[in-house]
This record gives structure tokens, C-alpha cells and sequence, in this order.
């Protein structure tokens, strides 16, 4: 006797369903980092999708564009989520990124040697 087992999947959102639809709120969180308000607020004034106004995937890719471009962005993406139910429902957008590390100085202090330094001592 062969059974035969079907799993059916919920159809995955596509892009384009989102698009046209009211974006309800926008936020910037890190990832692998905590949270700074005054960075993330920075983040946000650099984005193209804003709270009140439509959903874009071509203003999402550019506010993404436009983190990289900044040079503190290592790696980012958008998640979207649904806040109410049906085709017109308002998203809620939020882009996650994860910080590149910046060196912003660096600086050496040299003491001088009490004593000789022997040649072993440098290549060690």
C-alpha cells in the first residue's frame, strides 16, 4: 500500500503585491549591534520610504542604495510586514542593517627603552 502525502504552503508575497499600498511606519533597527537611537534616527533621514506615504520597491532598493552609499553599511536588507488584512492593507516597513565597523584613529604612544634592545628582541 502507497501513501501519498501533499503539503501545501501558503503562497509567499511577491514584491509587487505591496506596491502602491500605505506604508503605516518605518524603522531602522541593527543587527548585531545595539540599538543607538541617534544613528538610527541618522539612518531613517536617509531613506525614500517614509510613514503616510506609498509603498515602492524602486524607492526601497534606493534607500538601500543610498545606506550603502553612506560608507557605514555593511550589509542590509527590508522586511515587510502586513498590518491589517486584505490587498490594501498598510505595511509596515523596517530595514535591517548591520553597521561597518569604522576605525576612527589610531594612536601609538613610544616610551623610550630603558635599557638596549637586542636584534632578537625586534623580530619577536
Amino acid at each position: 500500500m502507497a501513501y501519498c502525502l501533499l503539503l501545501f504552503e501558503p503562497a509567499s508575497a511577491q514584491v509587487g503585491d505591496y506596491e502602491g499600498r500605505p506604508v503605516a511606519a518605518v524603522e531602522v533597527t541593527f543587527e548585531g549591534s545595539p540599538p543607538d537611537p541617534t544613528a538610527q534616527a541618522e539612518f531613517q533621514s536617509l531613506l525614500k520610504v517614509v510613514a503616510g506615504g506609498e509603498y515602492s520597491a524602486v524607492k526601497a532598493h534606493q534607500s538601500l542604495q543610498d545606506l550603502f552609499a553612506s560608507g557605514r553599511v555593511a550589509s542590509g536588507r527590508v522586511e515587510i510586514t502586513e498590518v491589517g488584512t486584505g490587498r490594501d492593507a498598510p505595511v509596515r516597513v523596517r530595514f535591517v542593517v548591520q553597521r561597518q565597523i569604522v576605525i576612527a584613529g589610531v594612536s601609538l604612544t613610544i616610551v623610550p627603552p630603558t635599557a638596549p634592545i637586542a636584534k632578537d628582541e625586534i623580530r619577536a
